[in-house]
């Protein structure tokens, strides 16, 4: 079991990179970019009774990313250093799945080696590609891939500057410093000697920074295919090409009666609710009219009596004028 199985797997990575070959027959020195988006196209439609039947093919594109380090100046691939045993299982895991599951095809494969920006850069250079066609090396080993199965290789010897968003999310001292070195103009090694004047910083950044950027990285864009039915129920019906059963008849007479007794129950409390809004306008018309009737009265009566004591004050100064006048007679 398990010599079919190593088999199996051989043959899945063997597809696997030779779909990368084909995909990929020529590079422009950049790693492949990862895309997530789903293909859909119609594979089929016909109806099938009162529902329409269509079939799809969905193609999802992934990326599968794998990171394996290295040690300091180190270009022999270790696969107990680090998190690389996880790396690997994880990358076996994949290939076993491509053995059980022919929809899954490759796009791309492409292995890009790296260095930290520390030293020399003709060195660095050198030991990332050595990183790279030394991991090579062990995929077609342990997978026993034939030499007709074609990578993508890139080398990258990183400059001071990819430390900049690494620094910015840490506790670094003097990281105002630090920054300032990485963002000038100065050369690779200028940098490097500015760094190692700030110990404690440089420190730093050999424990928690330069050692993440001492990697091989596997990336293989995947692309899984899909089939799905989907059935939708036809709204407008042809009773001619598409007759109704005597149950679908029934169903339909029933639900057109819950309408019909729906609708008319609508209307009448429509109509209730107008019969009750005219018999409170009325109850109001007539309060009102009995509040104006009232201030009327009122109002009347009032003017009664202030005319009443208007006519006495009227009379009593023309009799205080009469009694003046007989006074200056005298």
């Amino acid at each position: 079991m398990i010599k079919v199985k190593k088999i199996a797997s051989t043959l899945a990575l063997f597809l696997l990179f030779a779909a990368a070959a084909y995909a990929q027959p020529h590079h422009d020195g950049k790693c492949a970019s990862s895309c997530n988006k789903a293909d859909t196209l119609l594979l089929s439609e016909h109806t099938e009774g009162n529902y329409i039947v269509r079939k799809y093919s969905i193609r999802r594109q992934c990326a599968n990313e794998y990171t394996m380090h290295y040690r300091i100046s180190r270009a022999q691939f270790n696969d107990t250093f680090d998190n690389n045993a996880n790396e690997i299982s994880a990358l076996t895991d994949f290939v076993d799945h491509m053995a059980k599951d022919r929809d899954v095809q490759i796009a791309s494969a492409t292995i890009t080696g790296y260095s930290s920006p520390d030293g020399p850069c003709k060195f660095n250079h050198a030991l990332a590609e050595k990183r790279a066609a030394d991991f090579e090396t062990f995929l077609r080993g342990k997978y026993q891939m034939p030499s007709q199965c074609r990578l993508a290789i890139h080398a990258v010897a990183e400059p001071w500057k990819a430390c900049i968003p690494q620094v910015e999310s840490c506790p670094i001292p003097n990281k105002q410093a630090v920054l300032e070195i990485l963002r000038s103009d100065a050369s690779e090694a200028e940098k490097e000697y500015a760094l190692k004047h700030l110990p404690d910083a440089w420190n730093y950044l050999k424990q928690h920074i330069l050692p993440e950027m001492r990697c091989v990285e596997l990336d293989i864009d995947a692309v899984q295919s899909d089939n799905l039915t989907t059935r939708t129920r036809l709204y407008e019906i042809d009773e001619v090409t598409v007759p109704l059963t005597k149950k679908e008849t029934k169903q339909l007479e029933k639900a057109e009666n819950q309408v019909a007794e729906t609708t008319q129950e609508m209307a009448q409390a429509g109509q209730d609710a107008a019969d009750k809004m005219s018999k409170k306008e009325a109850r109001l018309a007539k309060k009102l009219a009995r509040k104006e009737a009232r201030a009327a009265r009122k109002l009347a009566k009032r003017e009664e009596r202030l005319a009443k004591k208007l006519a006495k004050s009227t009379n009593d100064v023309e009799q205080m004028s009469y009694r003046d006048l007989e006074r200056r007679l005298e």
